[in-house]
């Protein structure tokens, strides 16, 4: 799998809390058969589009971990130096990046188009930026990300400890993209 496809994904489901999030401030939206019924039919073209793609994007958040945690082949051998944990800025990441986008309302086209164009252009920074370790879902799913001291960045649901004791020496490692790798147990 290509590096850029797997960032893609990697973006869409780093943003899972907030479909979560947003399937349960609109509620009130989908809630109840007739509601459910509209919506197939598409008859608010805006609600339906918009739980159309929620629903595609929660598949590929869950398509993204089940890759993650068994899919992807570990065959690559490489050498860390002693590591750091380093996932303090997954914060900072959903703080700025989700937050604004639970004003969505789905009620209104241009705050659902405004968001989509925010989403587009916070996913272009986030695959050209290579930034995959700024993903809440992997620290919900067990992982943790690690720095080691040439700032390459590991993400590993081993312990510190565990990479730790193994600084120096050849590993069972992923690259994921330029100086990110995927240690798993």
């Amino acid at each position: 799998m290509s590096t850029r496809i797997y960032r893609m994904l990697s973006y869409i489901a780093s943003y899972f809390p907030l479909y979560i999030l947003l399937i349960i401030s609109n509620y009130n939206v989908f809630w109840g058969v007739d509601k459910l019924k509209q919506i197939a039919k598409f008859e608010n073209k805006p609600i339906s589009i918009f739980i159309l793609v929620l629903v595609v994007l929660v598949l590929i958040a869950f398509l993204f971990q089940l890759l993650v945690s068994k899919i992807l082949k570990i065959t690559e051998r490489h050498k860390f130096k002693t590591m750091k944990r380093h996932d303090d800025k997954i914060l900072n990441y959903v703080v700025t990046y989700i937050v604004p986008m639970l004003s969505i309302n789905v009620s209104n086209t241009s705050t659902l188009i405004s968001n989509l164009g925010l989403f587009v252009l916070f996913g272009f920074l986030y695959v050209k930026n290579s930034l995959v370790h700024l993903n809440p879902m992997l620290l919900i799913f067990g992982y943790n990300i690690y720095v080691d001291e040439d700032d390459v960045i590991v993400i590993s649901n081993r312990t510190l400890y565990q990479l730790n004791s193994n600084a120096g020496e050849r590993v069972h490692a992923r690259r994921l993209s330029e100086n990110i790798y995927l240690i798993r147990k």
